[in-house]
């Protein structure tokens, strides 16, 4: 009778176990696709943002353009072709230079990783003539950091890219937008109400979901 008893019990442990492992399957799977969603929603709002910064004052994309070229390392001289890597590698030089500027409120929350390459920027942004992009920040301060700070949230979701692969509802990213800002206390859930209306159903030339649907 005990070693039928002792039988059945492993059996149950055995069954448990087999519980126990696909709640966390499940679990990690739905973590894997929340971290995929919260990227997509990003990299669309910050091409987004970028794309109506460029429309508004096309001479940004001419700024960004000239300081990346006289970048002598080719994979940073990329990077910084593109206005938010820019405007973080900017937000870094700030911070090292000025003495009084602290790192991106976000700082704390990237990896290792990125850190490095956000500061590797910064220091090469010295081979440039800075002014213009100076004057562009401080008349663009308030979308300069929104911008900043949703490319920063894209570097810390980086690996949701490998989970998320269609265009997300404009409700839930706009309502993950502002769950994010408002978590870490980054203040920009009026200008994420202003924007994303101008985000939703813009279609390109092929009549393809541009943004958000």
């Amino acid at each position: 009778m005990e070693q039928v008893e002792r039988d059945l019990q492993r059996r149950l442990d055995r069954i448990q176990s087999r519980v126990e492992n696909l709640e966390f399957m499940e679990a990690r799977d739905a973590e894997r696709q929340h971290e995929g969603l919260l990227f997509e929603a990003l990299a669309r709002f910050v091409q987004g943002l970028a794309d109506l910064l460029h429309r508004s004052d096309p001479q940004v994309e001419h700024i960004a353009l000239e300081i990346s070229s006289k970048i002598s390392d080719p994979g940073i001289r990329r990077q910084l072709s593109y206005l938010p890597p820019l405007l973080v590698a900017f937000s870094y030089h700030e911070a090292l230079t000025s003495g009084t500027e602290a790192y991106p409120p976000l700082d704390q929350y990237v990896s290792a990783a990125a850190r490095s390459t956000y500061l590797a920027a910064a220091e090469a942004l010295t081979e440039s003539d800075l002014g213009p992009l100076t004057s562009w920040v401080r008349s663009n301060r308030q979308d300069t950091r929104l911008l900043v700070d949703m490319w920063m949230f894209r570097s810390i979701y980086i690996d949701g890219c490998r989970y998320f692969h269609y265009v997300p509802s404009a409700k839930v990213a706009w309502d993950n937008l502002i769950r994010l800002s408002q978590e870490k206390g980054l203040g920009h859930e009026d200008r994420i109400n202003e924007i994303m209306p101008k985000l939703i159903d813009v279609r390109d030339e092929e009549d393809l979901i541009m943004y958000f649907e």
